[in-house]
């Protein structure tokens, strides 16, 4: 509808009165002939008003006199008629003109894209794929299919599970439905055995199905076969089943690092600096003259504020802040037992972050040195978890063990 009402001012109208007697069938016969009328507005029992193109208006000669119709311009309006009257106004009428083509170009071609739903795929990595379907910013509407570019999308994005692509004004609304990180779980139709997922002393069994070939106190290392899928029996001969269970172990996990006495500090000193940018569309505008950084140690910070017209024809305007804030490099010294502190503190974390979900931590062994201006320091965790996984059997005519005996190759030692 906007664009429909853009085109008619580019082009020009007029508003006219009709005086008829039979103004249906006035309207009836324009209808027929495809001259188009809009917003009609009824004034009386004979009296109407209406917007009609300027072709429209020439074709109506022979229909007025025909239904003995009256009729009168009341209004010529458009962009024709504009440029007309101030047409002695060059610099006002280049203006204008300059104004109705941005009009144009920003309501028939993408002029933002919105994207949402994301939070393990970046953004980034969104628009670009697009960008390698033809679809970015400044790019016509009408150029491209959301359907097909969902479909494209889904297929290009691993990550994605769904996509949903829809316009609004000129603006290009993209969102996203991850793909859950799946479980890898086996078929339970499926032979398989259980091998261990990391080093550990097995601490526990609970076997719901499968050859047991471990026992408590067994040392095993990663992949060893723990429960066997291969079953043999006098009364039922071989047979291959699907093992699963819980298989439950003592593990370690450690982390070691070398921290001086002496080491440096960045502080701030008070003085910040900001610098900012402009952006539409793919336009970048610096407010600032040198690029160069104002300090030669500093921390970078950055923002960015959008600002946009509640209709969507109109392109973004983005507003970029880099702020600088100066730092000074200042030499400091902490005691053996600070740097101790700190060490394990940051150990800890890192362990922390690196420790399987159903780990549980028994024990906690903290060991360092001092060597020289440093110390070496090594935290271990002692942990129970889970060490089942599922392995499917990829020959199963072939008998990777002999049943119920476990030989040594197989029984590794914990790690250290």
């Amino acid at each position: 509808m906007l664009i429909q009402k853009l085109i008619c001012f580019l082009r020009g109208y007029l508003v006219i009165q009709a005086d008829s007697c039979f103004p249906e069938r006035f309207i009836n016969i324009c209808i027929r002939r495809n001259i188009l009328l809009w917003d009609i507005k009824k004034l009386g029992d004979m009296r109407m008003r209406a917007n009609i193109s300027i072709r429209g208006f020439r074709m109506l000669r022979e229909i007025a006199a025909k239904t003995r119709t009256h009729i009168e311009i009341i209004d010529k309006r458009g962009l024709p008629f504009l440029m007309y009257r101030y047409r002695k106004r060059k610099v006002a009428a280049a203006g204008l003109a300059a104004f109705l083509i941005l009009m144009w170009y920003f309501s028939t071609h993408v002029m933002g894209i919105t994207v949402t739903g994301n939070e393990r795929v970046g953004e980034t990595a969104i628009i670009e794929c697009m960008e390698r379907f033809g679809v970015r910013l400044g790019v016509r509407l009408k150029s491209f299919d959301t359907d097909l570019l969902q479909n494209q999308m889904m297929t290009d994005l691993d990550d994605i599970a769904w996509v949903g692509a829809s316009l609004k004004g000129s603006r290009l609304y993209i969102e996203v439905r991850e793909r859950l990180e799946p479980l890898e779980r086996i078929d339970q139709n499926t032979p398989c055995n259980i091998v261990a997922e990391h080093d550990g002393v097995i601490s526990g069994l609970e076997v719901r199905e499968g050859q047991t070939l471990i026992k408590i106190n067994d040392a095993v290392t990663a992949g060893d076969l723990l429960v066997s899928g291969i079953m043999d029996s006098e009364s039922q001969g071989m047979r291959y089943v699907h093992s699963f269970g819980d298989i439950f172990a003592t593990t370690w996990y450690k982390k070691e690092g070398e921290y001086p006495l002496q080491y440096e500090e960045k502080i701030e000193t008070g003085n910040v600096k900001k610098r900012y940018r402009a952006q539409i569309l793919k336009c970048r505008v610096n407010l600032f003259f040198n690029g160069r950084p104002p300090y030669s140690v500093y921390e970078k910070t950055e923002s960015r504020q959008e600002f946009s017209l509640p209709i969507d024809i109109f392109p973004s305007l983005f507003w970029d802040c880099e702020t600088y804030t100066e730092q000074q490099v200042v030499q400091k010294s902490r005691t053996e037992q600070e740097t101790l502190d700190f060490a394990v503190q940051e150990l800890k974390t890192q362990l922390d972050a690196e420790l399987p979900s159903d780990a549980e931590v028994k024990n906690i062994n903290v060991s360092h040195l001092v060597s020289g201006q440093s110390v070496k320091v090594k935290v271990e965790y002692e942990c129970r978890e889970n060490i089942a996984a599922q392995s499917t059997i990829d020959k199963i005519d072939v008998l990777p063990y002999d049943i119920g005996e476990k030989t040594q190759e197989n029984i590794g030692q914990p790690a250290q």
